[in-house]
C-alpha cells in the first residue's frame, strides 16, 4: 500500500514498483466487494463451518469473554482503548472469516475448524490463533492507532457479514476504525484520498505490478493499472502472504521479465577521474 501511495506523490523516486496484496477501497460508503468476497471464497461447507463456530462463539460469549479478561489482565494489559473485553471478543469474532482467509484458508486450516462438539477451550484457541486476541488489548491496540486513524481518515475499511449473528450482536460499529482511536483525536475522512490515488495509477502510473493471492479478502477491490508497463498478476489459491514465487510458472516468468527491464533502466554514476587526468569520464 505505501508503496503505491509513495509512487503517485513521488512517481520518479524509483524504476518500478512490485505492491504485494495491496487493497483499493476507492469508495468507502461501498463495501459490496468485501461481502461478496467472503460470501464466494471457498466452498459452501467452508463457509459454513466458519458462520457456525461464529456463532458458538457469540453462544458461549460469558464464558468465553470472562477467560479473555482474566488472560489479559494476568498479562498486565487491559481494554481501555476499545472499551471492555466484551466489546473486544466481539470485534474478533465479527473478523473471523477475514482474518481466516487473509492468512490461512489451507486445507489444513479448514480441517481444524472447531465443529459443534468442541470444547470452550478450543473455541477460545482457535479464535485466539485466527483471530488474535491480544491484538484488541492495550498494549497491540495502542501500537496501531496510528494505522486506525489512517483508516478513519483516508483509507477506509471494511464491512463483515453480520446476518447471520445479528440476534447475538451487541456492540453495532465496533468493527469501525473509530473503535480503536482514542475519543479526543477527532476523525474526519477525506473521501478524495483514494480516488486520487486509484486515478493515477490508472491513468499515469507506470512500471508497477501488482501481485495478488486469489483467496486474500484484502483485494476483494484491487489496483487496476493503466497500460504503461504495469500489471496485475494472481496466485492461484494463495492468501495475503503471497509473492512472485507464488505465481504460476508463465506469471513469474512476465513478472521477472518486467523487473528486468526496469532494472536495465539504471545507470551508475560516473566514476571519479584518476589523480592528474581532467578530463570527464562521464558518458
Amino acid at each position: 500500500m505505501a508503496s503505491v501511495y509513495h509512487r503517485r506523490f513521488h512517481p520518479h523516486d524509483v524504476d518500478g514498483t512490485v505492491a504485494y496484496a495491496a487493497p483499493n477501497n476507492v469508495d468507502d460508503r461501498d463495501d459490496s466487494a468485501y461481502l461478496r468476497f467472503l460470501d464466494t471464497v471457498g466452498t459452501p461447507a467452508d463457509r459454513e463451518a466458519l458462520a457456525s463456530v461464529q456463532r458458538r462463539l457469540l453462544l458461549h460469549r460469558t464464558e468465553l469473554v470472562r477467560r479473555y479478561e482474566a488472560a489479559t489482565t494476568a498479562a498486565g494489559d487491559g481494554f481501555r482503548i476499545v472499551g471492555s473485553a466484551d466489546e473486544a471478543f466481539e470485534v474478533a469474532v465479527l473478523r473471523v472469516p477475514f482474518m481466516f482467509w487473509q492468512n490461512g484458508g489451507s486445507p489444513a486450516d479448514l480441517a481444524a475448524v472447531p465443529g459443534p462438539d468442541a470444547t470452550t477451550g478450543e473455541l477460545y484457541a482457535w479464535l485466539d490463533r485466527t483471530a488474535g486476541l491480544p491484538l484488541y488489548a492495550d498494549t497491540n491496540a495502542r501500537a496501531y492507532i496510528p494505522y486506525w486513524y489512517q483508516l478513519g481518515t483516508q483509507l477506509g475499511y471494511l464491512a463483515f457479514p453480520t446476518a447471520h449473528l445479528a440476534d447475538l450482536l451487541r456492540h453495532p460499529n465496533a468493527t469501525e476504525p473509530r473503535t480503536f482511536v482514542p475519543r479526543d483525536i477527532p476523525l474526519r475522512f477525506d473521501a478524495g484520498a483514494m480516488p486520487d490515488v486509484d486515478r493515477w495509477v490508472r491513468r499515469h502510473g507506470s512500471r508497477l505490478l501488482f501481485v495478488n493471492g486469489t483467496r486474500d479478502p484484502s483485494v476483494a477491490e484491487p489496483f487496476r493499472p493503466g497500460p504503461r508497463d504495469s500489471r496485475v498478476l494472481w496466485a492461484p489459491g494463495a492468501n495475503h502472504h503471497t509473492g512472485i514465487s507464488a505465481l504460476t510458472t508463465a506469471d513469474r516468468a512476465v513478472a521477472t521479465a518486467m523487473l528486468t527491464r526496469w532494472a536495465a533502466r539504471w545507470h551508475p554514476l560516473p566514476r571519479p577521474s584518476p589523480a592528474g587526468d581532467h578530463h570527464s569520464t562521464a558518458r
